[in-house]
């Protein structure tokens, strides 16, 4: 500002003495304005020159001082590996491996034309009539009502044509079609499945061998780390969406008693079946699960790898997982219960149901009785039962610990073949809260 002051002045000056050398006729008088005018001038020159001298100075040193601090810090991203623009290197090199999946369900049969509606009209007509009501059906005949369709995705994990998908897209079909990424279509026939962890084994016959994806560790997988979910949703086909880990779950309730990769990558309706990637191109999981409503909501779950690859070998090895059956329905004890019977703590399961073909009926257990261990293991929960009984093989003898009142009690148990039996839960819809709650299950 002051520079600005200084140089207005002195212009000033310059320009007046201007103004009175035209105007001046004495010799002398004109040649000692021509000096003055030649003092100012210089003046104006060498103020002008140094004031931009100093302002290139400070404009130097400011941004010295400004790059000075930045060195001074360390980046929050130091230890962080950088990300690459995109992720379509990786896309490029799995894609081939995605599948879409068309399922024909089997046929249904039934009365016409009420055989779906909402009334059991063939049951009034019997009942309003009599003994005579049987007569009704001899006018109608039973109708073979068509299947319906389904879709989903799969993932070719070997070059011989093995699929795994979902078993809820392949279940109760009588026709799959397998369609590669290049347009290919394929009957594909289901070597095994298993409803427990929801997994399905298909095999198709392409004449030659086919690109397929290898597993990698789910078990490294860390929340945070990038996903990459490849599918059919709604018949989009090899759809990409790119997500992260949000939570890893031990477990989501008794009936789905396996561990599972929570992601927010956009999965929805036909996506189901279809392959979980890491960075690295490597399927770490099998999408599954969705909200409720079927669309997305930056909440889904997959089977985590290591459950694929032991469910993909022994179905490829026997054709079918084989998991032990107790034949029992126990349930949690809730702190009433363990004050009413007198126990310590609410470690182990109490037995509400036994099945009188089964095999915990023919060892000798019985309702009421509190199981407190499994295989010389501690039974701690519903959830952590039922793990206990599906991981043993069919035809185990195993020694089953329980507290009949006021007595302890081992026992020999012989396992069944686990027979898929419906599962209840009650209490809360929250994984993280199942041993809080009164859960119980039929194992």
């Amino acid at each position: 500002m002051f520079f600005f002051l200084w140089f207005s002045e002195n212009l000033m000056v310059y320009s007046e003495v201007i103004k009175l050398e035209k105007n001046m006729t004495n010799k002398i008088q004109a040649n000692f304005l021509s000096s003055i005018k030649s003092n100012v001038r210089q003046k104006i020159l060498i103020g002008s020159i140094a004031a931009v001298l100093a302002l290139v100075t400070a404009f130097g040193l400011q941004n010295t001082k400004t790059v000075h601090a930045v060195q001074e810090r360390s980046p929050v991203s130091e230890n962080i590996e950088a990300v690459d623009a995109g992720f379509a290197n990786i896309v490029d090199a799995i894609s081939d491996t995605v599948v879409s999946i068309s399922v024909v369900h089997k046929q249904t049969v039934g009365w016409e034309p009420y055989a779906n509606g909402p009334l059991p009209w063939p049951e009034v007509f019997e009942d309003f009539w009599g003994s005579y009501g049987h007569l009704w059906k001899e006018f109608r005949k039973p109708k073979k009502f068509p299947g319906s369709t389904g879709s989903g995705s799969g993932v070719i994990v070997d070059a011989a044509g093995y699929i795994v998908t979902n078993h809820h897209v392949i279940d109760n079909s009588s026709e799959i079609t397998v369609q590669l990424v290049n347009g290919e279509s394929y009957p594909a026939e289901v070597l095994g499945f298993d409803r427990i962890a929801d997994l399905a084994v298909l095999k198709i016959e392409a004449g030659y061998s086919l690109p397929y994806a290898v597993f990698g560790d789910s078990d490294t997988a860390r929340v945070g780390d990038w996903v990459i979910a490849i599918g059919s949703p709604f018949g989009f086909q090899h759809t990409t969406t790119l997500g992260i880990v949000a939570a890893k779950r031990p477990n989501l309730s008794p009936e789905m008693n396996i561990p599972m990769l929570q992601i927010d990558a956009a999965v929805n309706r036909g996506s189901s079946g279809g392959p979980l990637f890491n960075t690295k191109g490597e399927v770490i999981g099998i999408n599954t699960l969705l909200a409720a409503d079927g669309y997305a909501h930056g909440l889904g779950f997959a089977v985590p790898s290591f459950v694929v690859k032991d469910v993909v070998n022994k179905i490829i090895a026997h054709g079918r997982v084989p998991r032990g059956n107790l034949g029992v329905t126990i349930q949690d004890l809730s702190e009433d219960l363990v004050e009413v019977l007198g126990l310590e703590d609410t470690n182990g399961v109490i037995v509400t149901e036994v099945d009188e073909n089964s095999a915990a009926y023919k060892a000798g257990i019985q309702t009421g009785d509190v199981i407190l261990t499994f295989d010389d293991q501690p039974v701690t929960s519903v959830v952590d039962f039922a793990n206990q009984v599906r991981a043993t093989d069919p035809g185990t003898s195993v020694g089953v610990n329980i507290w009949r009142n006021p007595d302890d009690i081992t026992l020999s148990v012989t396992l069944g073949d686990y027979t898929q039996l419906p599962v209840q839960v009650a209490g809360t819809d929250n994984e993280q809260n199942t041993e809080e709650t009164n859960a119980k299950a039929s194992i």
